[in-house]
C-alpha cells in the first residue's frame, strides 16, 4: 500500500512523500504452521469448538487450522496501531496482543495491553467492545465501551457469553454482561489479601489470565502474587501458589507450591487446572489439590519434540489452550513456537524457531525482518538493514534481499557505509564496532567488554558500552554513539577520542545518545536520546537544534528548538541539508529545515512502530526502520509539481488584481516562485502570490515556475485576460440639447475612462478627448441636434475588448419659439381669407401657428419666419385673435391680431317732427347707419 504523506500543509517548507513498504512486512500465513517464522506466540491463545487454534503473533491474530495445520490470518494487517473498527478485521491495526478468547458462536475477543481495549471479530468485522483506549479506571455499571481499562491481559467468555477481563493495570477482574461492565474481583489496590472474603474486596497484583469453568467458577492468574486464585459465588480463595516466587512443591498441596509468574490457565475435561509457569519454564497441573509438572523440565531452551512433554525444554511459556479432544497448546514464547501436548508427547505445530526471518533471494517486500534497526545506503544505492534481535544484517540490491552478515553480530543497532563501500556495524550487544569488507567481518573498535577506556590509544583496545550508532565522514573518520558511556567517540586512523559528552548524563551534556549523522560540511548531528534533543557539533562547539528537553510531542511548524521530542532514536541528513529525526516513542519522523520542524509521517492508520533507523538517498527519499512493525518503509519524495491554481481569473486595467496564491507539492520543500510573460503591472512574489494593478489590456500566457530547495523546477503555463474596465457614465453636461441649438461640447462624467475611450452618440463615435479617468469631452455639431428626440450616449472603452458603458439618455428638446411680429397685424371683418406671416425665432419645420389656439395650416420658411393661411371665417366678426407659435414643445407668447369692423352704410329715412320748446320751433331728423349691423349712431337736429 502506498499512502500520501504531507508535512505542514500550506507551509513554505512543506514536503510531500508517498509511504510504502520497501522490505519486510510479510506475514507467516497460508503455509504449514511448522514452516512459519513466527515473532513469538504471545499471551494470546485460544481454541474453538472445531479444534482450530488462535494465537497472537506480532501485530496479528493467526489461526492454525485444526485439520490441515495451515496458518491463516484472522485479524491485523501486521502494522502496530489501533484502527479499523467497523471494517474488515484483516485490515485493522492491532498492537501488543495480550489475550484471546473464542465464544460459542465463533466470535473472537482480542485484548490489547497497549491500547487498553478489548476488541471483537464477528463475521470478519472488528469492533471495540470494552475500553476507551485511554488507560485508567472508570465506567463500572455503565457501557463497557465507555469504561476505562488499564493494560488488559487475559480474556475469557463463559457459556452465557459474558466476557471476563484481567484488567492488569487496575488489579481487577472486570465482567461485561449485556454491554455493561462491572468489577467482579479486586478492589484496585495492588497487593495480596482478602482470601475467604468477598472477591470485590480482595487485593490482586497484576492479574494476567482468567478462566471460567462450566460451573461459573472464575480462575485468576494472580501473577504478581505468584498464585492462582478462584472466585466461587463471589468469594475468593487461592488454589495454587504460596506467594513466594520460585519452583517447588510438586506432588504436594498446590497451595504450598511455588510458582514463578503464572501467566496462562486452562482447564481440562476432568477439571484439572493447567498453569503456564512462565519463569519456571514448565506447565504445572493441579489435580484434586495436588500440583505436578506435566510439561517442561525447568531449564529454558528448546528440545524434546516427539518425546515426553515432561522432559522437553520450554522457554517462557506464556499462554495455554485446550481443544475439544483434550490436546494442550502452549505458546512457547521464547522459542517462537506453538507447541502441542497430546497423550503426554510434545510436538511443534507452528513456528520454525527462527524469529521473523524469511525471503532471502526474493523480493525484499515479501521477506520477513526481525526488529530492523539501523539502515545505510552504499554508493550504488543498495540498502543495508541491521536486524537487532535477529543478530544479522541484510542487504537489498535492486529489490532483492539477502543476508550480508550473520553469526558475527550481537544485537547490532547501527550501520554506516564509507566512500569505499566498507560497512560498519554498531555491534551493541557485543560492545564493538565491526567492519564488513570484501565479505570479511573484523573488529575495528572495542574489546568486547562493556566499559569506558582507551581514549588517545588504539581503538581496538578501547572499551565501549552499548555503542548504538556509527557514521563515517568523507575522510574516513568514524563517529560512534557510545550510548551507555553518554559520549560520542571518534576514530581517526586507528586512534580513538571523545568528541562530545563528559560521560556523566546531564541535560547540558549527553544522555544515552543513540544516533549520529554527518552533513556534507562535516558537521555532526547527535540524537541525544535521554535528553530528548538533537544536538549539532560544528567546529568543536555543540548546540541544540531540535527539542526543548521535555519528553512529548508538540511544536510542529515552529522553531525546532521549542518542540518536544520523545526519545529520538537516530538522525539522518539529506544532501540539501534537511535533517530527519526518528522520534521513536512518538512513532513519527520529524524534519527540520531552516530551523523549523514538521512531522512527515503521522497520519491515522499508517502509524510507524517505534522507528529507529534512517537513511536518505541522493533524491531525498527516506528509508525508515519501522522496528516494531518489522519492516523498512520508504518515504518517496513526490516529484515537484504545481498544484494550483488551474486557471487565472481575468483582470481589469486599473483595478487591483486580487492576490492569487500559487501552491505546489512534492520536491524537497522550500519553494521559490517566479514568472515570465506576466501582463504589465502584475508581479508574483517568491512566496507565490500573484498581485498588482494591470496597466495594459490583452490576452497573455505567462509561465509560472516553482523551484524547491534542491533546485528542482516545475512549470505551469496559464492564460490570463486583462480587460479594459467597463466604463460607467454618471452624468452628462449639458444634460439636454435643443433642436437647432448651437454646437456645444459634451462633457461625460463617470469612471473607468482610459486612453482610447470614445463617446458614442446613438452608436456613432464622437471625437473624444480624455480629460482624466473620470471625465471625457467631445464636440457635438448642430447637425446632430437638428431634430427633436432623444440621444443614447454611451462610452466605448476601445481596444480588443471594447467594453461598453451604461446608456444615459440625452433629450434633444424642441425650441420654444418667440413671435416678434405678424403681418398683417389686422384685418377687416368679413374680409376674405389671407396669409399671415409670423416673424420670430425658434421655428422648425414642424412648427405651427395657432389662431386662438386652433392650428393653422403652417409653412416653414426659416427658423425666423412662418406663414399660415387664415381662412375668412376666422375674421368674420370684428374683434381680436391671439396668434401663437409652437415648435413641438412650449408655445410662444401670443401676438394680438385685430379684426376691424367693416366700413359704415348710412340710410336716411326723413322723419320730421316739429315741436316748440320754449318758443323755439325744432325740426328733428333721425338717420340710421348700416355697417353690417344696425345700430343708432347719432341724432341730428336742424333748427329752422
Amino acid at each position: 500500500m502506498t499512502v500520501l504523506l504531507m508535512a505542514c500543509p500550506g507551509a513554505a517548507m512543506a514536503q510531500t512523500y508517498t509511504i510504502s513498504t520497501f522490505a519486510g512486512g510479510a506475514l507467516p500465513v497460508n503455509l504449514p504452521g511448522t514452516s512459519a517464522s513466527l515473532y513469538g506466540p504471545q499471551s494470546a491463545l485460544a481454541s474453538d469448538a472445531s479444534g482450530n487454534v488462535y494465537f497472537g503473533d506480532g501485530n496479528t491474530v493467526l489461526r492454525l487450522d485444526g485439520l490441515s495445520g495451515v496458518l491463516t490470518i484472522v485479524a491485523g494487517n501486521g502494522t502496530s496501531g489501533y484502527s479499523g473498527d467497523g471494517g474488515p478485521a484483516v485490515g485493522a491495526q492491532l498492537r501488543n496482543l495480550s489475550g484471546i478468547a473464542v465464544d460459542a458462536a465463533g466470535g473472537i475477543y482480542i485484548a490489547s495491553v497497549s491500547d487498553h481495549v478489548v476488541r471483537k471479530v464477528s463475521g470478519g468485522v472488528i469492533s471495540t467492545v470494552a475500553g476507551t483506549g485511554v488507560a485508567g479506571f472508570s465506567g463500572d455499571n455503565g457501557l463497557a465501551t465507555g469504561a476505562q481499562l488499564n493494560s488488559p491481559y487475559g480474556v475469557a467468555v463463559d457459556a452465557a457469553g459474558n466476557l471476563f477481563i484481567a484488567d492488569y493495570g487496575n488489579s481487577r477482574i472486570r465482567e461485561v454482561t449485556g454491554g455493561v461492565i462491572t468489577t467482579v474481583a479486586g478492589n484496585g489496590t495492588l497487593g495480596f489479601g482478602g482470601d475467604n472474603g468477598l472477591a470485590i474486596a480482595a487485593q490482586l497484583s497484576g492479574p494476567r489470565a482468567v478462566l471460567v469453568d462450566a460451573a461459573g467458577n472464575l480462575y485468576i492468574a494472580d501473577s504478581g502474587n505468584y498464585r492462582v486464585r478462584i472466585v466461587t459465588a463471589g468469594v475468593i480463595g487461592t488454589v495454587a501458589g504460596n506467594g513466594v516466587p520460585g519452583f517447588g512443591g510438586d506432588a504436594g498441596p498446590a497451595t504450598s507450591a511455588q510458582l514463578n509468574l503464572p501467566c496462562g490457565l486452562a482447564l481440562d475435561a476432568a477439571g484439572n487446572l493447567l498453569i503456564a509457569d512462565y519463569y519456571n519454564n514448565r506447565i504445572r497441573q493441579v489435580s484434586n489439590g495436588v500440583i505436578s509438572t506435566m510439561a517442561g523440565k525447568g531449564t529454558p531452551g528448546f528440545s524434546g519434540d516427539n518425546g515426553p512433554a515432561v522432559t522437553a525444554q520450554l522457554n517462557n511459556p506464556f499462554a495455554l489452550a485446550l481443544d475439544g479432544a483434550g490436546n494442550l497448546f502452549i505458546a512457547d514464547y521464547g522459542n517462537n513456537r506453538l507447541r502441542k501436548v497430546s497423550g503426554g508427547i510434545v510436538t511443534t505445530v507452528a513456528g520454525n524457531g527462527t524469529v521473523g526471518f524469511s525471503g532471502d533471494g526474493g523480493s525484499a517486500a515479501s521477506a520477513q525482518l526481525d526488529a530492523p534497526h539501523g539502515l545505510a545506503l552504499d554508493s550504488a544505492g543498495n540498502l543495508y538493514i541491521v536486524e537487532t534481535t535477529g543478530n544479522r544484517s541484510r542487504i537489498v540490491v535492486a529489490g532483492v534481499i539477502n543476508t550480508a552478515a550473520t553469526g558475527q553480530l550481537t544485537q547490532p543497532w547501527g550501520v554506516a557505509v564509507d566512500s569505499a563501500d566498507n560497512v560498519y556495524f554498531a555491534d551493541t550487544g557485543g560492545n564493538r564496532v565491526r567492519k564488513l569488507s570484501g565479505g570479511t567481518v573484523t573488529t575495528v573498535v572495542g574489546t568486547g567488554t562493556a566499559g569506558f577506556s582507551g581514549d588517545g590509544g588504539p581503538a581496538v583496545s578501547a572499551q565501549l558500552n552499548s555503542p548504538a550508532s556509527v557514521a563515517v565522514d568523507a575522510a574516513g573518520d568514524l563517529y560512534i554513539a557510545d550510548s551507555a558511556n553518554n559520549r560520542v567517540r571518534k576514530v581517526t586512523g586507528t586512534t580513538i577520542t571523545t568528541v562530545a559528552g563528559s560521560g556523566v548524563p546531564a541535560s547540558d551534556q549527553l544522555t544515552s545518545p543513540t544516533g549520529v549523522a554527518l552533513d556534507s560540511a562535516g558537521n555532526l548531528y547527535i540524537a541525544d536520546t535521554g535528553n530528548n534533543r538533537v544536538r549539532k557539533l560544528a567546529g568543536g562547539v555543540i548546540s541544540t537544534i531540535a527539542g526543548n528537553g521535555v519528553a512529548g510531542y508538540s511544536g510542529d511548524n515552529a522553531a525546532a528548538t521549542g518542540a518536544t521530542l520523545n526519545s529520538p532514536g537516530t538522525v539522518a541528513v539529506a544532501a540539501n541539508g534537511a535533517l530527519f529525526v526518528a522520534d521513536t516513542l512518538n512513532s513519527a519522523i520529524r524534519r527540520v529545515v531552516g530551523g523549523t520542524i514538521t512531522t512527515i509521517t503521522t497520519i491515522p492508520g499508517i502509524g510507524l512502530g517505534g522507528p529507529q533507523g534512517l537513511a536518505v538517498d541522493a533524491a531525498g527519499n527516506v528509508y525508515v526502520a519501522d522496528t516494531l512493525n518489522n519492516r523498512v518503509r520508504l518515504l518517496t519524495v513526490v516529484p515537484l509539481s504545481i498544484t494550483g491554481p488551474s486557471s487565472l481569473a481575468n483582470g481589469t486595467v486599473g483595478a487591483a488584481y486580487g492576490n492569487m496564491t500559487f501552491t505546489a507539492t512534492g520536491g524537497s520543500g522550500g519553494y521559490t516562485w517566479s514568472a515570465t510573460g506576466l501582463p504589465k503591472g502584475l508581479t508574483i512574489s517568491t512566496a507565490g502570490v500573484l498581485s498588482g494593478i494591470p496597466t495594459v489590456a490583452g490576452v497573455g500566457t505567462p509561465q509560472f515556475t516553482v523551484k524547491d530547495s534542491s533546485l528542482a523546477v516545475a512549470n505551469s503555463t496559464l492564460s490570463v485576460t486583462i480587460d479594459l474596465p467597463v466604463p460607467t457614465i454618471t452624468t452628462l453636461s449639458p444634460a439636454s440639447a435643443t433642436v437647432y441649438g448651437a454646437a456645444f461640447t459634451l462633457t461625460v462624467n463617470g469612471t473607468g475612462f482610459l486612453a482610447g475611450a470614445v463617446i458614442q452618440w446613438n452608436g456613432a463615435s464622437l471625437v473624444t478627448k480624455l480629460v482624466n479617468a473620470t471625465q471625457l469631452t467631445a464636440p457635438v455639431t448642430a447637425a446632430l441636434i437638428s431634430s427633436a428626440g432623444s440621444v443614447n450616449v454611451t462610452v466605448s472603452s476601445g481596444g480588443a475588448s471594447n467594453m461598453i458603458s451604461n446608456t444615459v439618455v440625452l433629450p434633444v428638446n424642441p425650441p420654444t419659439p418667440a413671435l416678434t411680429g405678424i403681418a398683417p397685424a389686422s384685418a377687416t371683418a368679413t374680409a376674405p381669407g389671407f396669409t399671415v406671416t409670423a416673424a420670430g425665432t425658434g421655428f422648425v419645420a414642424t412648427s405651427q401657428l395657432f389662431w386662438n389656439g386652433a392650428a393653422l395650416q403652417t409653412s416653414f420658411v426659416s427658423a425666423t419666419q412662418l406663414t399660415a393661411a387664415v381662412p375668412a371665417n376666422l375674421i368674420a366678426s370684428a374683434g381680436t385673435a391671439g396668434v401663437t407659435a409652437n415648435s413641438g414643445g412650449a408655445s410662444s407668447s401670443a401676438v394680438t391680431f385685430t379684426i376691424n369692423p367693416p366700413p359704415c352704410d348710412f340710410h336716411c329715412e326723413p322723419r320730421f317732427r316739429d315741436s316748440v320748446r320754449r318758443g323755439v320751433h325744432t325740426h328733428r331728423h333721425r338717420k340710421r347707419l348700416r355697417c353690417g349691423v344696425r345700430h343708432p349712431v347719432g341724432q341730428f337736429a336742424f333748427d329752422h
